[in-house]
């Protein structure tokens, strides 16, 4: 199944490996995207990780960037990127009636 997706247009190019994106396409999360940022966020910390490192970890993931990139982002991006995925949190699957 395609989940979908949202492209954010950068004001600012940002380094990605090596490379200067002037975009990022985030993909829609799974419940297991959501695990596995917790994870990458907790890496570090022997307790609970704060909740802006587990949000960093997600949507690099959900864009298909290193975490460590996406800190580098200028903050009006990442507001694009925070509005992206607000935006694919809404998009609603039609869902089967039951019977």
């Amino acid at each position: 199944m395609t989940r979908p997706t949202k492209t954010i247009l950068l004001s600012e190019p940002l380094r990605v490996g090596g490379k200067d994106v002037t975009e990022l396409t985030m993909t829609k999360g799974t419940a297991g995207d959501l695990v596995d940022a917790n994870v990458a966020a907790g890496i570090d910390f022997g307790g609970e990780p704060p909740s802006a490192l587990v949000e960093l970890h997600l949507y690099a993931l959900l864009c298909k960037v290193p975490a460590e990139d996406l800190r580098a982002m200028d903050t009006d991006d990442y507001e694009g990127v925070m509005a992206a995925y607000s935006f694919l949190r809404r998009e609603k699957k039609s869902r089967p009636e039951k019977t």
